[in-house]
């Protein structure tokens, strides 16, 4: 049913924390089942240094994000700002129809803390 992939982000999750002093933070939550998500920046120079994530969901939705991070981490805004819901998709290995509102709020968090993609 999952991949490889969403079975070791979610199992293993990395920068699963809260970033202390972030420059930028962003939201979302899934008001079907209650999942919340919220995602840390440190961004110098217009390069993400480092990106965080708190969570309160299920296993895919600490799977999306934790990948997510380790994608996010050393692009630039721009870069980020472009990430699509079909890459992380891919990425992932592929994510269930009933479980993809993960990947929504992985960019929802994006656009509340960088702003809408270029």
């Amino acid at each position: 049913m999952y991949s490889s992939t969403v079975r070791d982000h979610a199992t293993n999750p990395r920068n699963r924390r809260e970033l202390e002093a972030p420059t930028a933070k962003g939201s979302a939550t899934y008001n079907r089942c209650g999942d919340k998500l919220t995602m840390y920046f440190r961004i110098t120079e217009d390069i993400i240094t480092e990106c965080t994530f708190t969570a309160r969901g299920c296993g895919p939705v600490i799977a999306t994000a934790s990948l997510a991070t380790t994608v996010l981490t050393g692009q630039t805004v721009d870069q980020a700002k472009k990430l699509s819901v079909i890459e992380l998709h891919n990425t992932l290995g592929g994510m269930p129809v009933s479980k993809r509102h993960a990947l929504l709020l992985v960019l929802q968090c994006l656009a509340g803390a960088l702003g809408t993609p270029t």
